[in-house]
C-alpha cells in the first residue's frame, strides 16, 4: 500500500475553508445585526461565494490526488530497487555492478561465493582494492566496458593472491543512466576451474586409454548395436584379419569375418547374436570362436565382450586375441596323449593276450597231445578203447581248465566296485559333446533331440562319459573314413518308464554296418580299424552292463550306424 501525504495539510485546507465560511458568515452577520446590508452581499452574490467554495474543495482534491501520485511513483521506485537488490543478490550466477570509478554497487552471493569475500561488506568499496591482484590488461578491459563497449571471454585466468589460479569465463556490459549517459559497468563471471580440471582429466585419461587401445597386443574392436559393425579398431584387428584399413573392418559384421558354421555345428550369425545378446545382458561375456580371411584361412580366437554405451546406444568393446597356436599346441599334445592312450591300450591288450596265451598254453597243448594220443590209438590195429576214453576225458578236463582261466582273467579285468552319481543325463550329453570338440579336437554337427525334464539317472558317471566318447570317436572316424567333410550326428534321449529306464540312440551318417561286423562288434580284440585293438566297444558294453544298463547295435544294413544303450532311473 502506498503512503498518503501528511495529515497536516489536511488541517491546513480545512482551515482555509473554515477561515473563508467564517469571514463571509461572520461579515454578512455583522451587517444583518446592525440593519445594514452586507458589503459582501452587495459585492457578492451567496451563489459566487458557493462557487468559491466548491472551487476550493475541488483545488483540495486536485493536490491530494498530486500529493498521492508522487508518493506511489516514490514506492514504486523503491519497490523496484529493491526486487533490483534481491535479484543480484539470488541470482545463480557471479554478478557485480559497478559506478564509473569501479566501486561496488551490487554484488551477488555467488560472486561473494566464487571469489572467497564471504564475511565482507564490498558495497562502495573499489574493485581494485578488493581485488589487488587483477591485472593491468583486465583494467583496460573495464575502461572499454565504462566507454560503451560489451566484453567476453570463454576462458581466462586469474592468478590470486595466495598463489590460487582461477579459470574464469566472464562478460563486461555497460549500464546507462537516466541521461543516457554509461553509469558504469557490469560483469558476469563464471568460476570454471573445477570444470577445466575435469576436462583435463578426462582428456588425459582419454589419451592414456586411446594408447592403451592403439598399442594393445590384442584386437580390439567396438561394436554398435543393432546393425553391430565396427566402428573403431586398433592396429591389432588390422593385422589379425588381415584387412588394409579401419573401414574395411568396419564394412564387415562378426559372422561376416567368419566361416558359415562354428565348430559346435552351429551358424556363425546365429551364435553371434547369442553371445552379443549375452554380453548385454550379463555385462561381460567370453568364449572361444573360429574367425575367417580373405583368404579362406580360418583361425582360432579368445574373446572378451563387455558391455559399455555409446551416445545412448548399446554397444560392446570386443577383445580378441589369437590362439591359433596354443590350439595347435593342444592338438598337438592331445595327438601325443592320444597316441600314449592307444600305446597304452596296445600294452594293456599285449599283456592281455599275454596272459591269455600263459594261462591258455598249457591246457592247449595237454588237449593237441591228448588228441593226438587219440588219433594213434584209433589207427592202431586193436584200438584200446579204455586208453581212448581216458584221453578224451584227459583232454575235456584240458577244455574245462582253459575255459575256467579265460573267465578267472575276464573277472580280474571287471570292475566289481565302483561309485555311482545321480545325475542330469541331458546336461551330461551337452558336456560330452563339449568334452569331444574342445579335449579331443573333434570337428561335428549335431541334431539333439532330448527329452525335457526327464528324472535322474543313478550310473558311474565316468563311464557313461567313457562309452559316449567312444560311440562318438567310433562314429566320427567312420564318417571321415567314408569322405565326409563334416561329419554328422543325431543324438536323441526317451524314457522307458515302466522299466525304469532311460534309452540313449547315436546314429552317424556314415557307411553303415554289415551283418558279419554287426554280428561279431562286441568281440574282444576284433576291430575293422587299421590301428585298433578291438577292445573299446567290448569294454564300453561292460561298463554299461555293469552299471544296470545295455549296449547294442541297431541291426539293420544300410547308411549309418545306430547304437542305442540303456541305463537306470534314479530311484
Amino acid at each position: 500500500m502506498h503512503q498518503k501525504h501528511p495529515p497536516v495539510l489536511h488541517v491546513v485546507f480545512i482551515l482555509i475553508a473554515v477561515g473563508l465560511a467564517w469571514v463571509v458568515l461572520s461579515t454578512d452577520l455583522l451587517w444583518t445585526v446592525l440593519r445594514i446590508p452586507s458589503p459582501v452581499a452587495l459585492y457578492y452574490s451567496y451563489t459566487e461565494i458557493f462557487y468559491v467554495l466548491v472551487t476550493a474543495a475541488l483545488v483540495y482534491v486536485l493536490v491530494d490526488r498530486m500529493l498521492d501520485r508522487q508518493s506511489l511513483i516514490e514506492q514504486d521506485l523503491r519497490e523496484s530497487e529493491h526486487r533490483l537488490q534481491l535479484f543480484i543478490e539470488h541470482a545463480p550466477a557471479a554478478l557485480a555492478m559497478f559506478d564509473r570509478q569501479m566501486r561496488y554497487l551490487s554484488v551477488s552471493n555467488r560472486w561473494l561465493q566464487d571469489y572467497d569475500l564471504g564475511g565482507q561488506n564490498v558495497i562502495g568499496r573499489s574493485h581494485y582494492e578488493v581485488f589487488p591482484e587483477i591485472p593491468a590488461r583486465w583494467k583496460i578491459l573495464h575502461q572499454r566496458g565504462l566507454e560503451g563497449e560489451v566484453l567476453y571471454s570463454d576462458d581466462d585466468r586469474l592468478q590470486r593472491s595466495d598463489g590460487s589460479l582461477q579459470r574464469l569465463r566472464w562478460e563486461v556490459r555497460p549500464w546507462y543512466a537516466n541521461d543516457g549517459r554509461v553509469g558504469g559497468i557490469v560483469i558476469f563471471s563464471e568460476d570454471i576451474t573445477a570444470r577445466k580440471m575435469t576436462e583435463a582429466a578426462l582428456l588425459s585419461s582419454e589419451r592414456k586409454y586411446r594408447t592403451l587401445f592403439e598399442h594393445s597386443r590384442d584386437a580390439l574392436m567396438i561394436l554398435v548395436a543393432p546393425s553391430w559393425h565396427c566402428t573403431a579398431s586398433n592396429q591389432a584387428a588390422l593385422r589379425l584379419f588381415q584387412l588394409p584399413d579401419s573401414a574395411a573392418l568396419a564394412a564387415a559384421t562378426p559372422w561376416a569375418l567368419s566361416p558359415p558354421m562354428q565348430p559346435d555345428g552351429q551358424g556363425s550369425e546365429e551364435k553371434a547374436h547369442k553371445m552379443l545378446a549375452i554380453a548385454l545382458q550379463e555385462g561381460a561375456h567370453h568364449f572361444e570362436w573360429l574367425h575367417s580371411r580373405p583368404d579362406g584361412s580360418t583361425f582360432s580366437v579368445e574373446v572378451q565382450l563387455t558391455r559399455m554405451e555409446l551416445s545412448g546406444e548399446d554397444a560392446v568393446l570386443a577383445s580378441v586375441r589369437d590362439i591359433s597356436a596354443r590350439k595347435a599346441l593342444e592338438k598337438q599334445l592331445g595327438e601325443h596323449r592320444r597316441e600314449m592312450e592307444s600305446l597304452q591300450k596296445r600294452q594293456v591288450a599285449a599283456q592281455t593276450a599275454a596272459a591269455f596265451a600263459h594261462e591258455l598254453n598249457q591246457p592247449l597243448l595237454a588237449i593237441a597231445t591228448y588228441n593226438q594220443a587219440s588219433l594213434m590209438l584209433l589207427d592202431s590195429t586193436n584200438p584200446d578203447f579204455s586208453r581212448i576214453r581216458e584221453a578224451i576225458e584227459a583232454s575235456e578236463r584240458q577244455a574245462l581248465r582253459a575255459g575256467h582261466a579265460i573267465r578267472e582273467l575276464l573277472d580280474s579285468l571287471t570292475i566289481s566296485e565302483f561309485a555311482t552319481d545321480t545325475f542330469d543325463i541331458n546336461q551330461e550329453i551337452l558336456d560330452v559333446l563339449d568334452i569331444a570338440r574342445r579335449e579331443h579336437e573333434l570337428q561335428f554337427q549335431t541334431r539333439l533331440m532330448l527329452a525335457p525334464r526327464l528324472p535322474p539317472v543313478k550310473a558311474n558317471r565316468t563311464h557313461v562319459q567313457k562309452v559316449l566318447l567312444n560311440l562318438l570317436h567310433n562314429g566320427i572316424e567312420a564318417m571321415l573314413e567314408a569322405g565326409i567333410p563334416l561329419p554328422d550326428l543325431t543324438v536323441s534321449v526317451t524314457t522307458k518308464r515302466d522299466e525304469g529306464l532311460i534309452q540313449i540312440t547315436l546314429q552317424d551318417s556314415g557307411p553303415g554296418l554289415s551283418a558279419e561286423i554287426q554280428r561279431r562288434l562286441f568281440e574282444p580284440f576284433y576291430t575293422t580299424k587299421s590301428n585298433g585293438i578291438g577292445m573299446g566297444l567290448s569294454i564300453s558294453r561292460s561298463l554299461i552292463q555293469a552299471n544296470g544298463g545295455q549296449l547294442w547295435v541297431d541291426p539293420h544294413e544300410g547308411p549309418g550306424a545306430v547304437f542305442h544303450l540303456t541305463l537306470p532311473l534314479a530311484g
